[in-house]
C-alpha cells in the first residue's frame, strides 16, 4: 500500500499565509506611524495658542514636565530597537511637548 501525500498545496498555502502576514505587518507600521504621529501633534496646539495670547494662564507645566521625560524614553526605547514608527512619533512628541515647556516659561504668568 502506497500513500500520496502532496505538500505542494500546503507549502503554497503557508506560502500565501507569509505573504497576507507580511503585507499586513507592514501596513500596521505604516498606520502606527500615522497614528503616532498624528496623537504627538496633540502638543502643537497647546504650544501655538500659549505663543498666540501671549499667557500660559491655566496651563499646568507639571503635566508636559511629566510627559516630557516619558517620551524621551519612549524615543530612546524606539532608537534601541530600530523602530522607525516609534522613532518618527516620538521625534515629534519631543519637539512638540518641549515647545509647550518653552512657550510655557517664556509666557508664564507673574
Amino acid at each position: 500500500m502506497c500513500i500520496n501525500i502532496d505538500y505542494g498545496s500546503d507549502i503554497k498555502y503557508v506560502y500565501k499565509v507569509f505573504i497576507i502576514n507580511h503585507n499586513m505587518v507592514n501596513i500596521l507600521a505604516v498606520l502606527a506611524t500615522i497614528a503616532g504621529v498624528i496623537m504627538s501633534l496633540g502638543y502643537y496646539p497647546q504650544a501655538i495658542k500659549i505663543l498666540k495670547r501671549k499667557s500660559a494662564k491655566d496651563v499646568s507645566p507639571i503635566t508636559y514636565l511629566m510627559f516630557f521625560p516619558g517620551v524621551v524614553i519612549w524615543l530612546l526605547y524606539g532608537i534601541s530597537l530600530k523602530n522607525i514608527p516609534l522613532i518618527v512619533a516620538n521625534i515629534v512628541a519631543v519637539i512638540g511637548c518641549g515647545f509647550v515647556l518653552f512657550a510655557y516659561y517664556i509666557h508664564k504668568n507673574p
